[in-house]
């Protein structure tokens, strides 16, 4: 009767871990996808805020051309005076 049970137990310990290790599995799985979309999307949005970047810097490059045309005309107008 003993032998019996611990074979029982056994067993279902055995089935209990091959359903938990099938879990972990598929949730392994689900993660792994969603880890590469969170890849692609971290470098969708770095590629993003690299142009980002770029735009800035030509809007402050206009900027500062603006500045200086805007001084020389300043210059311009005091001299005329």
């Amino acid at each position: 009767m003993k032998k019996n049970l611990l074979i029982g137990i056994l067993g279902f310990v055995s089935v209990f871990s091959l359903a938990f290790g099938y879990q972990q599995k598929v949730r392994a799985d689900r993660n792994e996808v969603i880890a590469l979309e969170n890849e692609k999307r971290a470098l969708e949005l770095e590629k993003a805020a690299e142009a980002a970047l770029d735009e800035a810097k030509h809007q402050q490059m206009i900027a500062e051309m603006n500045m200086i045309e805007a001084m020389k005309q300043r210059e311009n107008a005091a001299q005329k005076k």
